[in-house]
């Protein structure tokens, strides 16, 4: 990492998405998630948590539960919720990603196979 140099591109890029694109568009929420995921990469867990959550929220609403996207949020907001030692919510997260992923996804998509992933070493924490 060169977090100090990627944050200020990031949040940059997230506002002019926000301007141009809107709140809602996918792309912006991917920005929204890729700044989010820089914020708990350096331990800025209390900024990344609303980013992560609102990102989620909104590809609830405009993209639907299934979407690879929606599941790559939960997925996201899980990684946190582990990283800050909230394993039960963590697992509750991954647990929901996982049920809907092997509804609408390939078992080798790669949305798919992190959810799995992280779902089966959640498990193992709290074992």
């Amino acid at each position: 990492g060169r977090y100090s140099e990627a944050e200020p591109l990031l949040a940059d890029g997230l506002t002019l998405r926000r301007e141009v694109l809107g709140d809602l568009h996918p792309n912006t929420l991917r920005s929204q998630n890729n700044l989010a995921s820089l914020y708990e990469a350096t331990g800025r867990y209390s900024e990344a948590e609303p980013l992560y959550k609102d990102a989620l929220e909104f590809q609830r609403n405009v993209l639907g539960d299934c979407h690879p996207d929606t599941l790559a949020s939960l997925n996201n907001l899980a990684a946190l919720y582990d990283s800050t030692g909230r394993y039960s919510e963590a697992e509750s997260l991954l647990a929901e990603a996982s049920q809907l992923a092997e509804k609408v996804l390939p078992v080798k998509h790669p949305v798919r196979v992190q959810v799995e992933e992280n779902y089966a070493a959640i498990k193992d924490k709290k074992v």
